[in-house]
């Protein structure tokens, strides 16, 4: 199993920020909806077979490119995903479910753990990885130095982000979210979400909200999203000062315990508030406005990622 980068940690939390707020009345049209034409871009209007074989390719392709990187740093090295299946795909593909109270009990926001990762250890419960041997066989020093390449800190083609980094940076680089030609639109998609926020209807309940998290111990949050992106922060600074995977390690088990904790009380807080209908609503009146003033960009966008998927 790879260690979670900071990039992929905090671009889901990005993703989750679009696709949590594109809800809007289920009864409305779609096509008034962001995320109808936003989806597109990585899946979101697919089907549950779709969605899984859209992640396949994308996980196997993410170690292609792991494996080129690390072959052009000077090691050996077999991508998880050619000695079978290591469970990134079904990881990644396995139920989200941030408003069940069994779910979010263990998984908090799945982002230290999540349902997946049980694919993804052998049957004595250890980590897969099929470079184990070759890197037990290293010295200290080449070992130090191939950790460096896959994760950062080291030279050549992974450069300071390694080569898990570098990977993700070329699969972004062909998705049309982050490409030039749509970079006015999604400038005004961000700056839309940046300006939602200070609608007044949803300033009164991020602000109803953040106090029902200062009750229950929890104060400093300003809107409510932030309390994911505090642990996607936190887990990122994790393994920014690591120089090699320990899946064991009980900093990991005390980041999980304090990520299941904030999610419950965050899960209490939406609840006790009505977070999330309330949010639907409002945004998707501000969504239908957007959707209608931004309509030919929106098309061109989902056409070119449906044609990219």
């Amino acid at each position: 199993m790879q260690r979670p980068t900071a990039v992929a940690l905090l671009g889901a939390a990005v993703l989750l920020v679009l696709t949590g707020c594109a809800g809007g009345d289920a009864d409305a049209d779609p096509r008034s909806t962001l995320d109808y034409y936003l989806g597109a871009a990585w899946g979101g209007d697919l089907g549950t077979p779709e969605q899984r074989e859209q992640l396949q390719r994308e996980s196997e392709r993410r170690d292609q490119l792991v494996a080129q990187c690390m072959t052009a740093a000077g090691f050996d090295y077999v991508a998880p995903g050619a000695v079978g299946d290591a469970g990134a795909p079904a990881a990644a593909a396995a139920a989200y479910e941030p408003d069940s109270r069994d779910w979010v009990r263990q998984y908090g926001y799945g982002i230290v753990t999540s349902p997946g990762q049980a694919d993804a250890v052998s049957p004595t419960g250890q980590a897969v990885d099929p470079n184990e041997d070759y890197v037990a066989g290293l010295d200290d020093e080449r070992r130090a130095q191939y950790y460096a390449a896959l994760y950062g800190g080291g030279e050549g083609e992974g450069a300071a982000g390694g080569c898990h980094d570098w990977a993700q940076q070329e699969l972004e680089g062909d998705n049309p979210l982050t490409s030039g030609e749509h970079a006015e639109l999604i400038e005004a998609v961000n700056g839309f979400y940046a300006d939602l926020q200070t609608v007044p209807e949803l300033v009164e309940l991020n602000a109803q909200w953040a106090a029902c998290m200062t009750g229950s111990g929890y104060a400093g949050f300003s809107v409510q999203r932030d309390a994911e992106t505090s642990i996607a922060e936190a887990v990122a600074e994790y393994y920014g000062r690591q120089t090699a995977w320990e899946p064991d390690d009980p900093q990991l088990a005390v980041l999980a315990d304090e990520e299941a904790a904030l999610a419950l009380a965050d899960l209490d807080c939406r609840e006790e508030t009505d977070f999330r209908a309330r949010e639907a609503t409002v945004t998707a009146t501000w969504e239908k406005t957007f959707v209608a003033e931004h309509r030919e960009q929106l098309e061109a966008f989902k056409a070119d990622a449906e044609a990219v998927g």
